[in-house]
């Protein structure tokens, strides 16, 4: 057997490990009463435990790393020192306890915050810091939620958690309210906790109810609730000691009962069926910046709370946001203060609604804040906001303010490649005239010429269309894995389409793959049926798209991804389809499998635009991979 020697801890002996517990919890946190066997059953649920963290923690000398997802009890509001609240307080004991580990700290923590935001937050402030461990405080901030929402929302956090990190354990922590201590006195538990336990015991996920630790020195006449909290949520610096305490007491019981022997828990990887009718996943936050705006909005401006890098901001009615998304929710993340002001709101042409974003904690000060505006929605249906400032002032409002930081979607995260990779895009028409390195050719094969007189003309940054029609413009050059950008405006009776992957003869669409572009008018106007394979974003006659993102008369905007069998769309920022062709193996009535199609060839830009008008294309780019 290995046993611990020099700095290494890899292989310790059984009793190396008894004397390490002895040493580690023998008496953790002063201020706290160990609670007796019945007590400690009360606390925890300890579930499939926590197993990948202490396989970590305790045999290897990798860097270990803890996130803290919650709101303002985890943040530490109520301590006289920022050191003294239970989050800073358990990271300074693993620190103390395991020198010869580096113990990484995510403070993930948010006030005034709740499970729902907290979906929309995982990916950024916890996932992207590769935790080896999360614990997730939301009970107080979910007091308001119904069970179902309770459930949804933390649903969505676990399973995006463990979609990208299946490894990373999770602990759900439950803090309390004075107002719970008679809930907890007649054993029972407050709706949020319980809704939160049923999810836990669905997934196996461990439970520490720090809470109730909190509630028994209190209601057994151990403390005054004073003693507690001085505004009844948020705790004293004795009560956060009590918190911390009791995780590591729990850590104890938990270590104890680990066995290096077990199967890993299999509700992870791959996951089981959600509980929830609808989790909160995907979800995403999506840069104000990044939507419509109309009017005197004023970009990258210095946020006045802290959580944003930057957010816009406008002080005008009438000035406009207007965004396009899918899912089947919708909200946003701001900044209300002192001179935020009213708003006004549609959603896929209702009737406006009016929201005061003002209220009686931001006539003091600016905080991070998010509304939800619609759940329900069709969850595979293009929607569309609109939300404007309203002329009225809030009584005690200093103006009209929006600050808008992130606008909240429960829809896909784009499929895209790093944003190192798109920056090196490099663009595809530079000089004006015929483009050079591009041949025309027929639209049914470009083995072909093109009708007599066809060009395509690239003029001040955009690239037109053929007259007469019927045409490819094909490169020269053949490519193999590629990220390419465009922007492509139809005209009424438009249809084009971008071809990838052909070779020298043939019909793109068929013996390569063909991303159509083209509006609906261009078969309703000459009195045409047609089928959805034959409209923008489907791969034509192969893929449909899992969601129409065409917004006709107006620029939109392709990025599509081939790398070897995956191929990517996405359309106006929203993912349409993510192919794997090894999987695409059924007959089609026409070409071959999209599995058997070229994984090389030419690209090319397709003519067939009816009534005089042709496409144009603009800002396009492409980065070969290596």
């Amino acid at each position: 057997m290995k046993t611990y020697s020099g700095n290494s801890w890899m292989g310790y002996s059984v009793l190396f490990i008894t004397l390490l517990l002895f040493v580690l919890f023998s008496n953790p946190l002063k201020a706290i009463e160990k609670p007796d066997a019945a007590q400690m059953q009360s606390l925890m649920r300890l579930r499939n435990g926590i197993p990948h963290f202490f396989e970590k923690l305790f045999y290897s000398t990798d860097p270990v790393c803890v996130a803290y997802l919650g709101g303002s009890i985890t943040a530490g509001a109520g301590a006289s020192k920022p050191e003294l609240c239970y989050r800073s307080r358990l990271t300074s004991f693993l620190r103390d306890q395991f020198p010869n580990h580096e113990i990484k700290e995510v403070n993930a923590a948010l006030g005034g915050t709740g499970s729902f935001l907290g979906a929309f937050r995982v990916n950024k402030d916890c996932i992207e810091h590769n935790p080896d461990l999360v614990l997730i405080e939301f009970a107080v901030n979910d007091a308001g939620e119904s069970e179902k929402n309770c459930i949804a929302y933390m649903e969505g956090i676990v399973r995006q958690i463990w979609t990208d990190k299946p490894k990373t354990d999770i602990v759900f922590i439950y803090a309390t309210t004075e107002n719970w201590f008679k809930i907890y006195k007649n054993n029972q538990m407050p709706l949020s906790v319980r809704a939160q336990e049923k999810l836990a015991d669905y997934y196996g996920i461990p439970s520490i109810n720090v809470g109730r630790s909190a509630a028994l020195m209190v209601n057994s006449g151990k403390w005054e609730k004073r003693e507690f909290a001085s505004d009844g949520v948020h705790p004293t610096d004795d009560c956060y000691e009590v918190y911390a305490g009791t995780i590591v007491e729990c850590g104890k019981l938990a270590f104890q009962k680990f066995d290096r022997k077990n199967d890993y828990p299999k509700q992870r990887d791959p996951l089981i069926s959600s509980l929830s009718a609808v989790p909160l996943e995907p979800a995403r936050m999506i840069p104000a910046e990044n939507a419509q705006l109309k009017g005197s909005w004023k970009l990258n401006v210095k946020s006045p709370s802290g959580y944003f890098p930057s957010v816009i901001e406008s002080e005008t009615p009438g000035d406009e946001i207007v965004l396009h998304f899918t899912g089947n929710c919708i909200g946003y993340f701001d900044v209300r203060g002192p001179d935020s002001g009213t708003l006004i709101y549609s959603i896929d042409n209702s009737d406006w609604t009016t929201l005061e974003n003002f209220d009686q904690w931001a006539k003091n000060f600016s905080r991070s804040h998010c509304v939800k505006l619609a759940e329900g929605l069709a969850q595979s249906k293009r929607h569309t906001l609109h939300i404007k400032i309203a002329d009225s002032q809030p009584d005690g409002s200093k103006g009209k303010f929006f600050r808008p930081g992130y606008f909240l979607v429960s829809s896909p995260k784009p499929a895209l490649p790093p944003d190192s990779i798109i920056k090196k895009a490099k663009p595809l028409f530079s000089e004006n005239g015929e483009p050079k390195g591009w041949r025309v050719s027929a639209w049914d094969d470009v083995s072909k010429p093109g009708p007599t007189g066809a060009k395509w003309i690239f003029n001040d940054g955009v690239l037109h269309g053929s007259e007469p029609r019927g045409t490819w413009l094909v490169s020269e050059k053949t490519y193999k894995d590629f990220y390419i950008e465009f922007e492509f405006l139809l005209p009424e009776r438009g249809n084009s389409g971008f071809g990838i992957r052909f070779p020298d003869s043939g019909d793109p669409a068929f013996d390569g793959m063909e991303i159509q572009m083209c509006d609906p008018r261009y078969y309703t106007m000459s009195g045409y049926g047609y089928n959805p394979g034959e409209l923008t974003g489907c791969v034509y006659e192969a893929v449909l798209p899992r969601v129409d993102m065409y917004f006709p008369g107006e620029w939109n905007k392709y990025q599509i991804t081939c790398r070897g069998k995956d191929i990517w769309i996405v359309l106006n920022g929203e993912t349409l389809s993510k192919i794997n062709l090894n999987e695409k193996t059924e007959k089609l009535d026409r070409g071959l499998p999209l599995s058997e199609r070229p994984r090389e060839g030419h690209i090319g830009f397709q003519e067939l635009s009816r009534g005089g008008g042709q496409v144009l294309i603009r800002n396009a780019k492409i980065y070969e991979f290596k």
